[in-house]
C-alpha cells in the first residue's frame, strides 16, 4: 500500500523519458525473436539441468514465442531489481522470471494475469520439526529471507517477533545457514523450498499453508497494451486446455489450491486500511496468517491480484470459528532487544526466565 519515493519517482520519469516505444507485436514478428529475461537458479521455477535451462518459466517463454512465431532470446539477470529497468529500457520484451506481483511493481510495469499462485512457507532442520510447527513458533529464533521480497514483508508483518536476517545477494546462502545451525528457519517461496526440501532430507518444511498470497505473472512494458493482450489470451488457452496445469505438475507441487466458497458461512465487510495485506488481515481477524486464502476465495470478483490490495476498498469476510489475538505481538521483538541490551547485567538464570517470560507471552 505503500507509494514510490519522491526521488525514485524522478528516476523512473527519466528512465521512461529516454526509452524507445515498446515494440509492436508486428515489430516482434518482423525481427523474429521475442527477448525475455529469465535466471537459472530458481529451481523448479528455472534452473540448468544437464547444460540445459528448464524449469516452468523457460517452458512457459517457448510456448509464449511460439504463439508468435519466432525464435526466443533469453536474457539473463542477477538481481531482482533489474527487472524493471529492462522493461522500461526495451532491453526486453517480456520478464517470465518469478516475478511476482506487488502494487509498487504494477506502477513500473504491466503484469499479465498470474499463471502460478505461491506463497511464502518455512523450511527448517528436519532435526527441529517437533518443535517448530508454526510461524507462531519462531517467536526469538532467527529467520532468514531475501531482502526487498514478498517474504520480507510478510516477515515482518506476520512475525514480529522472529528475529529477521534479510539476505542481499539472494536466496541461497540461507540453505547453507540453516545447515550450519548459525540460522533457525527460512522464509521464502513454497515452490522453491519444496525443490530444496526434496532434494535435502536434513531439511523439512513445515506443514501448514502459505503465510501470504505471491503470485507469479509475466511482466511487460507499460506502453506494450497489444502484448499484453497476446499474453493474457495465451494464458487463457493454456488454462482452458489444461496445458499450463500439466507444465506446473511437470515440476512442480507447490501452487497454491484455492478451494470453492462455502456458501454456509457468513460475511461480514471490512475496509481496507493503509498497509493492509490479506495476511495481515487473516492474523489481525483469525489469528492465524494463513487463513488469507479464505478472504481471497470470497473476493476473487474484485481483487485481480491476491498480493494487491487497495485503500478504502470494501471486502468480504468469512465468519470463521477463531478469535482474535489477546496479545499484541507488535511489542514482541522490541522486548527481546530491550532485554538482549540488559544481558550483561542479569544472571544466567534471570536472563533465561525473562526470555522465556516475553516468548510465552508472544505465543498467546
Amino acid at each position: 500500500m505503500t507509494r514510490l519515493p519522491a526521488f525514485l519517482l524522478l528516476g523512473v520519469l527519466a528512465l521512461f523519458s529516454s526509452m524507445a516505444a515498446a515494440r509492436s507485436l508486428e515489430a516482434i514478428q518482423q525481427s523474429g525473436e521475442l527477448k525475455v529475461a529469465i535466471r537459472d537458479n530458481l529451481p523448479p521455477m528455472e534452473f540448468m539441468e544437464h547444460g540445459k535451462l528448464v524449469g516452468i518459466d523457460p517452458e512457459l517463454s517457448e510456448l509464449l514465442a511460439q504463439s508468435l512465431g519466432v525464435k526466443l532470446q533469453r536474457i539473463g539477470f542477477k538481481e531482482v531489481k533489474e527487472r524493471e529497468a529492462l522493461l522500461i529500457q526495451q532491453t526486453v520484451d517480456a520478464v517470465i522470471s518469478v516475478y511476482s506481483v506487488t502494487e509498487k511493481r504494477m506502477e513500473l510495469v504491466n503484469f499479465s494475469e498470474p499463471y502460478f499462485d505461491s506463497g511464502s512457507v518455512i523450511l527448517i532442520r528436519r532435526s527441529d520439526k517437533d518443535n517448530i510447527k508454526s510461524y507462531k513458533d519462531l517467536a526469538g529464533k532467527t529467520v532468514a529471507t531475501t531482502r526487498g521480497s514478498v517474504s520480507a514483508e510478510t516477515l515482518e508483518a506476520v512475525m514480529p517477533a522472529a528475529i529477521p536476517t534479510l539476505l542481499p545477494n539472494g536466496i541461497h546462502q540461507a540453505y547453507e545457514l540453516l545447515k550450519a545451525g548459525k540460522i533457525d528457519a527460512v522464509l521464502y517461496d513454497k515452490p522453491m523450498l519444496d525443490f530444496v526440501a526434496s532434494k535435502d532430507k536434513s531439511l523439512y518444511v513445515v506443514k501448514e499453508d502459505p503465510l501470504d498470497p505471491n503470485q507469479y505473472a509475466i511482466g511487460l512494458n507499460l506502453q506494450d497494451q497489444e502484448l499484453l493482450n497476446h499474453v493474457n489470451q495465451l494464458l487463457q488457452t493454456l488454462k482452458s486446455n489444461g496445458k499450463l496445469k500439466a507444465l506446473l505438475n511437470k515440476y512442480s507441487t507447490a501452487s497454491v489450491e484455492l478451494a470453492p466458497i462455502d456458501p454456509s458461512l457468513n460475511t461480514r465487510s471490512y475496509q481496507v486500511k493503509a498497509g493492509d495485506t490479506l495476511s495481515k488481515i487473516a492474523l489481525q481477524e483469525y489469528a492465524d496468517a494463513s487463513l488469507w486464502t479464505k478472504i481471497y476465495e470470497h473476493n476473487r470478483d474484485q481483487v485481480a491480484y491476491a498480493n494487491v490490495i487497495r485503500l478504502g476498498q470494501t471486502l468480504k469476510l468469512p465468519d470463521l470459528p477463531l478469535k482474535p489475538p489477546t496479545t499484541n505481538q507488535g511489542t514482541c521483538r522490541k522486548q527481546l532487544e530491550e532485554l538482549k541490551k540488559l544481558e550483561p547485567l542479569l544472571s544466567q538464570a534471570s536472563y533465561q526466565d525473562e526470555e522465556k517470560r516475553i516468548l510465552a507471552q508472544c505465543k498467546k
